[in-house]
C-alpha cells in the first residue's frame, strides 16, 4: 500500500572546476581509532528515517543516518564548533535543486557510541530550510565517508545500529543474500537490481529516503507501454536544495525484480525525473550488514515486502509556514479533479490543521499520522482562494 511520501535525499556533489582537487581530498580522507571496538546503538526512526545521537568535537547532536550522503553538519553546528572551511562546492540533491559556495570541513572527532573517527570531511548546509526539516530538528548527517572506515549492521526491527572494527563481530553471514556494490569519491554507495530481466544500474542505496524503489524516468521506455501503471502530478519530497521540483512520477507493476539472490515477483517501481535509489521502505525489511571494505552489502529478510498495490484517497501533502498543502495527486483517484496543488489543507479526517502549532503539525508527521490510505472514505476541508470548500474522498484501486 502507498503512503504520503516526503524523502530526503541528500545524493551527490558537484564540484567546482577550482576547488574539486581540494574536496576530494577532504572527502577521501578520515579513519576509525585504532583499538577494536563492536558497540550497538538504539536510532530513533521518525518519518521513515533513522536517527543516531552523536558527538562531535565534543559537541552532542542529532544526526540522519544516511548512506546516500557524504558528512553534513548545519550552519549552527559548524559556527558552534568553530570550523574553518578548506574549500567550497556546490552540492545537488535529487529534488534538482542546488546549493553554491557550501563549506568543506574537516571534523577532528566524531564520536558515535564511544567509537571515535578522525579527521572526516563535511558540508556545511542549511538544515532549517524548509518546515520538513525544522521538524526533523537535526543538527547534520552522518554519511557515506564516514561509514567506510567501519563495519555496520542496521537492524531495522529491534531499532539498532552496529558498529564494528571487523565484519565478523557483527554476526554470521549465513542465510545473507550478497550484493556488491560501488561507490563514488565520497563513498556513496551504487547497486544494479534486475527489472523484468533488465539492468538497471547506479541506484544509490540510500537510508536517508523513506520511500520505495525509484528509478529515473528516462529509464522507463526501456519497458515499453504495456505495463499496469498510474501517475501522480506534484511533489513531496524534500532534499538539501528544498522541496523538489513538481513533476510527473509513474508507478508501474514489474513482472520481477532481482536484487542480489532475493527475488520479487510483482512489486511496483517508481519512475521519477530526480530519483534513482533504494530507500528505507524496502531496506526496512532485511537485517543490513555494510562492508565498505569489499564492497558488499549483506540482507537477511525479516518480513516479507509488500509494495504490489496503490490504494489512495489519491494524495499526498506539503508543510510551508506552519500549514499544510495538497503536495500530490493521483491520476484517476477520488482526489483527482476535486483538488489541486498547493490547495490549503484545513482538515483531512480527523486532524484538523487549522489554528494549531506548527509543532502538533510537526509530530504529526513525524508519527506519520499524515496517512490516511487505510481509511475507506476521508472528508477533506480545504482553502482555495479565499473559498472554504469541504470533499469526501473515497478509497480507490489505482494500481
Amino acid at each position: 500500500m502507498t503512503r504520503n511520501r516526503i524523502f530526503f535525499l541528500f545524493l551527490l556533489i558537484s564540484l567546482t572546476s577550482c576547488m574539486g582537487s581540494k574536496v576530494y581530498r577532504i572527502m577521501t580522507a578520515g579513519e576509525s581509532q585504532k583499538e577494536p571496538f563492536h558497540v550497538t546503538i538504539p536510532f530513533e526512526y521518525k518519518a521513515g528515517l533513522p536517527f543516531v545521537q552523536v558527538t562531535v568535537n565534543g559537541v552532542k547532536g542529532n544526526f540522519l543516518f544516511d548512506t546516500g550522503a557524504p558528512n553534513v553538519i548545519s550552519e549552527e553546528l559548524a559556527e558552534k564548533l568553530g570550523v574553518k572551511s578548506l574549500a567550497e562546492a556546490k552540492v545537488n540533491d535529487s529534488g534538482g535543486n542546488s546549493t553554491r559556495g557550501n563549506a568543506n570541513v574537516k571534523l577532528d572527532n566524531v564520536e558515535i557510541g564511544g567509537v571515535h573517527f578522525y579527521n572526516t570531511g563535511a558540508i556545511v548546509q542549511n538544515l532549517s530550510g524548509s518546515d520538513i526539516f525544522k521538524c526533523l530538528k537535526f543538527d547534520g548527517v552522518i554519511g557515506a565517508n564516514l561509514m567506510r572506515t567501519a563495519f555496520w549492521k542496521i537492524d531495522y526491527q529491534n531499532g539498532e545500529i552496529s558498529i564494528a572494527s571487523d565484519l565478523n563481530l557483527l554476526d554470521s553471514l549465513d542465510g545473507y543474500t550478497t550484493l556488491t556494490f560501488k561507490q563514488k569519491f565520497t563513498g556513496t554507495p551504487e547497486i544494479s537490481i534486475q527489472v523484468n530481466g533488465q539492468t538497471i544500474s547506479d541506484l544509490t542505496f540510500d537510508t536517508g529516503s523513506n520511500g520505495h524503489i525509484s528509478m529515473p524516468l528516462s529509464k522507463m521506455s526501456d519497458f515499453g507501454d504495456q505495463l499496469e501503471s498510474t501517475y501522480s502530478i506534484g511533489a513531496t519530497s524534500y532534499g538539501v536544495g528544498g522541496r523538489t521540483q513538481s513533476d510527473t512520477t509513474y508507478y508501474v507493476m514489474t513482472d520481477s525484480i532481482t536484487f542480489g539472490e532475493e527475488f520479487f515477483e510483482r512489486k511496483i517501481v517508481e519512475f521519477e525525473a530526480h530519483a534513482d535509489n533504494i530507500g528505507n521502505e524496502f531496506l526496512q525489511n532485511f537485517d543490513v550488514i555494510m562492508d565498505w571494505q569489499s564492497k558488499q552489502f549483506y540482507l537477511k529478510k525479516r518480513k516479507e515486502y509488500d509494495h504490489e498495490r496503490i490504494e489512495s484517497i489519491g494524495l499526498g501533502v506539503n508543510l510551508q509556514s506552519g500549514k499544510v498543502f495538497v503536495g500530490y495527486i493521483y491520476k484517476g483517484s477520488d482526489a483527482d479533479g476535486k483538488l489541486q496543488l498547493d490547495d490549503e489543507i484545513l482538515r483531512l479526517g480527523d486532524n484538523v490543521f487549522e489554528d494549531v502549532s506548527p509543532e502538533t503539525i510537526c509530530q504529526l508527521l513525524i508519527d506519520r499520522d499524515l496517512v490516511v490510505e487505510d481509511q475507506n472514505q476521508v472528508e477533506i476541508e480545504i482553502k482555495r482562494n479565499g473559498e472554504r470548500i469541504t470533499f469526501q474522498l473515497d478509497k480507490k484501486k489505482l494500481l
